[in-house]
């Protein structure tokens, strides 16, 4: 059954690794006998599929609960490894690294005069928006504001770090793709990742079962 495990290479990952447990692959056994030659392949096909489903489907969750792109959330979703002939395990890495807030439906910062709201003309700007979940409110933290990067020219959500002339801006992050999905629950995920690779194993064997029907047939 699916199962997550850390990275292999990298603190900043989990990998989630589809195996075909004994009783799907005894299933598939029993079923292409006649057909030893094609165990193998319906095997190593039924597990890449799920890698594909399973990609997609956690790429849904994500975007379900939290307001990113869904390039952003495929980029960190990605199969490491396919099964093959001879190797029937496949591996969906899910990386652990924040993303940045700007993501986030960031927004540039407001004049409170902007807002319906009567102030003084030198009144500070409220801060620069985001949502942390789908459909929420515009969160403003006072202070923050968008920049561009000197290094990457990218724009992100920053604010300043230090003391007097030495305060720095940094960029602001918000959760990773890993903790959203902890957040909904990775037991869920894997059960529903299990029944997603019952059924494709039993996609591939209707599919070579009824290939051999057919040339029977003509």
């Amino acid at each position: 059954m699916p199962t997550f495990r850390p990275g292999s290479k990298s603190s900043k990952s989990f990998e989630l690794e589809i195996v075909v447990d004994e009783a799907s692959l005894r299933r598939i056994d029993d079923e292409l006998s006649a057909m030893p030659s094609k165990i193998k392949t319906a095997k190593a096909a039924a597990v890449n599929r799920t890698l594909r489903t399973g990609r997609t489907r956690l790429s849904r969750i994500v975007r379900d609960e939290v307001p990113l792109k869904k390039k952003i959330v495929d980029d960190r979703l990605t199969i490491t490894r396919k099964a093959t002939r001879n190797n029937r395990g496949g591996t969906l890495r899910v990386k652990s690294t924040r993303i940045p807030l700007i993501a986030f439906d960031g927004r540039p910062t407001k004049p409170p005069s902007q807002r319906g709201i009567k102030v003084a003309k030198r009144a500070p700007k409220i801060g620069a928006g985001y949502r942390l979940r789908t459909g929420g409110p515009i969160i403003r933290k006072r202070g923050s504001f968008v920049q561009r990067g000197t290094k990457t020219g990218n724009v992100h959500i920053m604010t300043r770090f230090g003391i007097g002339s030495d305060r720095e801006p940094r960029i602001r992050y918000g959760p990773s793709v890993l903790s959203v999905l902890e957040d909904h629950g990775i037991d869920a995920i894997v059960l529903e990742l299990t029944d997603v690779l019952d059924k494709n194993v039993t996609q591939q064997i209707n599919r070579f079962l009824a290939r051999a029907r057919g040339r029977q047939a003509r």
